[in-house]
């Protein structure tokens, strides 16, 4: 029977990880552990990494090195590498044999925290399991103590950005204005990509003068209507009342630029960085509090970061996406944003060679054709008055751009799904800043 200061005399036992492709193995330490410890088993690294992502009440892994798809030292790099504290500082117990030292010099060098050895002896085993679950145990509590002092604040002490408490009380009176006055509203979560190596790198004193860094990006890029806010480790978040989902998109994109062109400064060394954000308007979630908007925000995030991160992943995107006439195969859309206007700049017209019939074009007075002046104000061609996109280069060619201006919309309506389907299949990165402007030549009316 455990005693009373081990993990096993809690009503609810510490649960053990254990990573092995031996059935024989994994059995062996089965019955070591089970009296004391909850035990999920894993055949190899990949197994065990979705376990360990997919359950957070895991406090201690135990792995082999050689198994099949993923072995212990590519799980030890992914833990290690990975932005969850929980799992990037979970203890790693590796089995070795008795005279393994290459292997455990390997391990170590990887981030192993200790090593079992093989055959395995039952009390090695299971005070190399109590050590590292109360460690875990204690290391979490003093981070929810931590967190709840924090949580206390309206301010972060270290950016001087509003903290959570703050973000979450005011996001619930933004919500609450927005659906009584039937206005727009966004919620942005912005993480650094891999910004655990950064102490790894330059240590904690830099990491605080990186952070400063971004809170003063995030907060000269952002509107001043906007509540900035950090939420977490390099966890941002931004609130933006009255924005609709093209605003938004556009907000997001501008903090992400912001970061991407301005390195952080450190003792004169510059060190670059970039974002990943997960955006989401109450416009497609009426019925979600601050707190729901947030984890929708959240899991938009992490699938920009499992893109390459640099990226914006968002619900309107999708939603932009299914009303374009070109689709892509994909179901959710995450793409790295650039503005159409530097995308465009790059594109070269060619010079058109004149030939018979196109200095008739010069002899049409365009602004003298009939046209419709629509409900916005902008003019718009009429039946068999409409300008072709080749009698447009052949007019531009010919330096007669004002010929062509009272036609822009439907000529770019006529351009854009050759446009879309470019970045479908040539990975432009430009499909956000494609659905930005249809939305705006299909909606003229908004401001």
């Amino acid at each position: 029977m455990p005693s009373a200061n081990t993990p096993g005399a809690s009503s609810t036992p510490p649960t053990v990880l254990l990573v092995d492709d031996s059935r024989v193995m994994r059995k062996a330490i089965g019955m070591i552990l089970t009296q004391e410890f909850t035990l999920i088993e894993a055949e190899d690294g990949e197994d065990g990494w979705e376990k360990l992502t997919s359950n957070p009440e895991i406090q201690v892994i135990i792995s082999d090195i050689e198994m099949p798809r993923l072995d212990g030292f590519g799980l030890l790099e992914r833990l290690r590498n990975f932005e969850d504290i929980r799992i990037s500082q979970m203890p790693v117990i590796i089995i070795t044999g008795a005279e393994d030292e290459e292997t455990r010099q390997s391990a170590l060098d990887q981030g192993a925290t200790d090593f079992v050895t093989k055959p395995v002896d039952k009390t090695q085993l299971l005070a190399r399991v109590r050590t590292n679950a109360r460690f875990t145990e204690t290391r979490r509590t003093l981070e929810d103590t931590s967190y709840s002092l924090k949580s206390e604040s309206t301010q972060d002490p270290i950016t001087g950005l509003n903290s959570r408490r703050f973000f979450l009380q005011r996001g619930e009176q933004d919500i609450a204005y927005a659906k009584r006055h039937g206005q727009g509203l966004a919620v942005l979560r912005l993480d650094i990509d891999r910004f655990r190596r950064f102490y790894t790198d330059y240590g904690d004193d830099a990491v605080d003068d990186i952070l400063v860094c971004i809170a003063k990006l995030l907060k000269s890029h952002a509107r001043v209507e906007d509540t900035v806010a950090r939420i977490g480790g390099s966890a941002f978040a931004v609130l933006a009342p009255s924005t609709s989902p093209v605003e938004a998109m556009i907000l997001a994109e501008r903090l992400r630029s912001a970061i991407a062109q301005n390195p952080a400064q450190w003792q004169n060394v510059s060190i670059p960085m970039t974002a990943s954000i997960g955006l989401v308007t109450l416009s497609h979630h009426l019925e979600a509090d601050i707190t729901g908007l947030l984890k929708l925000a959240e899991d938009h995030l992490r699938q920009a970061r499992r893109a390459g991160g640099d990226k914006l992943s968002s619900d309107d995107m999708v939603a932009a996406s299914t009303a374009s006439p070109v689709k892509s195969e994909a179901s959710t859309r995450t793409a790295e944003i650039e503005p159409l206007a530097e995308t465009l700049g790059d594109i070269s017209i060619p010079e058109i060679p004149e030939e018979p019939g196109t200095a008739a074009l010069e002899e049409i007075d365009l602004t003298e054709s009939k046209a419709l002046i629509n409900k916005s104000g902008s003019l718009e061609p009429v039946g068999d008055q409409a300008l072709s996109m080749d009698e447009a280069l052949a007019a531009l060619a010919a330096g007669d751009a004002h010929r062509v201006e009272p036609y822009l919309s439907s000529l770019l309506r006529q351009f854009l799904p050759f446009l879309e389907h470019c970045n479908d299949k040539l990975d432009l990165g430009i499909g956000v800043a494609t659905q930005v402007v249809r939305h705006k030549i299909e909606n003229p009316e908004e401001e």
